[in-house]
C-alpha cells in the first residue's frame, strides 16, 4: 500500500512540478529499493515505515546541525523535506499527528481494516516515532 502511494505521489509531484516532494519521494523510493536489495525480498508497509522513520530522523539531525551552523537556507530546505517525509511517515491517512513545541498530539486515525497492521505497528512503536 505504501509503495503504491509513494509511486502515485511521485507521479503527482512530477505532473505538478513540486520539486521538493519529487526529490524526497525519489530518495525514499531509492532507499526502499536499496533495502530490498539487501534483504533480497520486497519490503512490507512496516519495513517501508522504518525506512521513512530513519530518513525523517536524518532530516531532523540535519536541521539541528544547520541551525547550529547558522545556515538558515538549509534549515528551511530540510524542514520542507521533513514535512513531505512526515506526510508518508505519520500521516498517510492512517494516523494524523500535530506537532507542538512541547508535545505531539495524535488527533485522528483511520479505522479501516486494511490499515490495522500498520496502525498496530504505530501503536507498538509510538514513542520511537516522536523522538525529539
Amino acid at each position: 500500500m505504501l509503495r503504491q502511494k509513494l509511486q502515485d505521489d511521485q507521479i503527482k509531484a512530477l505532473k505538478s512540478g513540486d520539486k521538493v516532494s519529487l526529490t524526497v519521494i525519489r530518495f525514499v523510493i531509492s532507499q526502499v529499493k536499496n533495502r530490498e536489495i539487501e534483504k533480497k525480498s520486497e519490503l512490507n508497509d512496516e519495513e517501508i515505515l522504518v525506512v521513512l522513520k530513519k530518513f525523517a530522523k536524518e532530516l531532523k539531525e540535519s536541521i539541528d546541525a544547520f541551525t547550529k551552523g547558522n545556515r538558515q537556507e538549509l534549515v528551511e530546505e530540510n524542514k520542507k523535506q521533513l514535512e513531505v517525509a512526515n506526510d508518508f511517515n505519520i500521516g498517510n491517512g492512517i494516523i494524523h499527528v500535530k506537532h507542538h513545541e512541547d508535545k505531539t498530539e495524535i488527533f485522528s486515525f483511520a479505522s479501516k481494516p486494511e490499515y490495522k497492521h500498520v496502525l498496530d505497528f504505530y501503536m507498538n512503536n509510538l514513542n520511537s516515532f516522536f523522538c525529539t
